[in-house]
Parts: structure tokens; sequence; C-alpha cells
């Protein structure tokens, strides 16, 4: 018995089967006795198929998946297989293809956090934390990217005043 494609041969009943979603067969057969998975990064969300479909951006997926999965904050899908986590001094929302780079005034310990930095402190981009102002120097305003120089004839230890 010849089985088309997006079919398997089933011995013990001897007739074909349909594959099924996350599964496809690419060829007629009689001989291939399953389906072939959907590989990392492929999905396949109907019966009887042919062929599986890649993931795209901001999405990813494991073996034999009917769909792909919406990248989750925190980390980076560029159309594949794997969620890749964020580095230090980077962030993300849910579905992002790349991670981005922490702005300036704001600090990323990796993942789904862009925290604003404290009054008496401040950050370039890319930060993993912020910086406290030097004494000399301050700021009062959260999110800052720099510390101001402290009026003369004024006590500043840094931070705020």
């Amino acid at each position: 018995m010849l089985c088309t494609t997006g079919q398997y041969f089933n011995q013990d009943e001897y007739r074909c089967i349909d594959c099924l979603p996350g599964q496809y067969m690419p060829r007629d057969n009689h001989a291939t006795i399953s389906c072939w998975n959907c590989d990392q990064g492929y999905y396949q969300p109907y019966a009887r198929s042919s062929f599986c479909y890649a993931c795209p951006s901001g999405k990813y997926s494991s073996w034999a998946q009917a769909y792909c999965a919406t990248c989750p904050s925190g980390y980076c899908c560029p159309g594949s297989s794997n969620k890749i986590p964020c580095s230090v001094g980077y962030w993300s929302d849910i579905g992002a293809s790349v991670c981005v780079a922490c702005p300036s005034g704001y600090y990323c310990p990796g993942g789904t956090d862009k925290i604003p930095c404290s009054v008496g402190y401040w950050s370039g981009s890319e930060a993993a934390t912020c910086t406290q102002c030097l004494p000399g120097t301050y700021n009062n305003n959260t999110g800052s990217s720099s510390c101001s120089m402290c009026d003369s004839n004024h006590y500043c230890p840094g931070m705020f005043t």
C-alpha cells in the first residue's frame, strides 16, 4: 500500500494514518512507519502535512510543535528553536526578536527590567547598575544620565541635595 505525503503506514492496522499537527511526511511512501517531527524552530498547525514552517522572529518552538510560542520578556527569539536570555545591560519586552541596550539613566540587571536610577545616582547606556554621584556633584531626579557640579558655597556629599 502506498501512502501519500502527510501520511505514514501503520503496519498493525495495515493502513495509512495522517500525520498529526507538529509532524510531517515529505514524500509518498510505503515503508515509513511513523511521521517525522518538526525540528526545533519549526511548526506545523495542520494534520496530513508534507512540510513544517519556520518560526518567525519573536517566536520559538521545541520539537514537534503545532505552533510557535511568543518569546517571553527578558529573552530574544530571532526565529529559532531557542529563547536567548538578555545579557546584563540589556532588556526585552514580550515577543522581542532582539534584546535592547539599556538606555542612559536606567540599569538593566538582565532580562525584563529597565529600572530608572534613583535620585543621587546615574548611568550611561548598557548599565548593569547605577553609579552614585561623587562628592561635589548631585542630581535630584530619577533616571539621570549624569550628575551636576555642586554650586559654589554649597556642600554636596554626593547623591542629592
